[in-house]
Parts: structure tokens; sequence; C-alpha cells
């Protein structure tokens, strides 16, 4: 019965080995897909598909271009749904109105319209600052 013994630890031994060996193989692999899985599911890096600059325009004002890889999709020198020819008073009006242009591209809305009520949203000052005269 001591052989009987001995083969039956031998069996529990290599059974506890495998079992072992089994355990840590399949960890390795549930870890390389997770890795390929979080690889696959993490978002593309950003690039931009379009960008602005701004640009001068008339009576000292400013305007704005929107390019797609280095196509011009849109020069604005004034400021779109107002009557005149007057630009945006400062860069940075000329800046907000450009993102919502490239905000309206991104999502295909076509043309990029851009109405009075969403330049006021905006807070873009439509007079031109006059300055007090001194009489």
């Amino acid at each position: 019965m001591d052989k009987f013994t001995s083969y039956q630890k031998g069996l529990i031994i290599l059974f506890v080995i495998f079992t072992v060996y089994g355990c840590s193989a399949e960890r390795k692999n549930t870890s390389a897909s997770n890795s390929s899985l979080q690889e696959q599911t993490k978002p593309p890096s950003r690039v931009e598909k379009y960008i602005f600059s701004i640009i001068p325009a008339a009576e000292n004002t400013f305007g704005y271009e929107i390019s797609e890889q280095g196509k011009v999709l849109v020069r604005q020198k004034t400021i779109p749904s107002l009557p005149g020819n007057s630009g945006f008073n400062t860069k940075g009006d000329a800046e907000k109105c450009a993102r919502l242009v490239i905000s309206k591209l991104s999502k295909n809305i076509m043309p990029p319209t851009v109405t009075p009520k969403e330049i006021d949203s905006l807070g873009i000052r439509t007079k031109p600052d006059n300055p007090q005269k001194n009489h």
C-alpha cells in the first residue's frame, strides 16, 4: 500500500503542477487579450480635420479662413448674416465664429450658416467701437 500511496501522491503533485501552470498560462493569455482589447478600444488619436486662421478685413477689423488639408473652404471677411462690409471687432470674436462654423462642418451641416441669433449668443459685438469725441 505504501507504493499506492506514493503513486497517489505523485498524481496529486502532477495535478497541482499542471493546475498551477495552466492557471498562470491562462492569466497571461487573459492579460494579453485584455491589453490587446484595450488597444483596440482606445479612441484613435484625434487629428484636427479643420483648421482656422484669423485674417485682416476692412476698416481694421478681422475675419477668418477655415481650411481642410491645406484647401481653403471658408473665407469670411465680414460678420456673417449681418448687413455691411465690416469684419469682427476683435480677433477673439472672429475665432468664436470660426469655431462655431468648424463645429457645423464637423457635424456635416451644409452650408454651415451662422444666424444673427448665434452671433448674439456667442457674445460677439456687432457695432464698431467708437471712441468718445472731445468737443
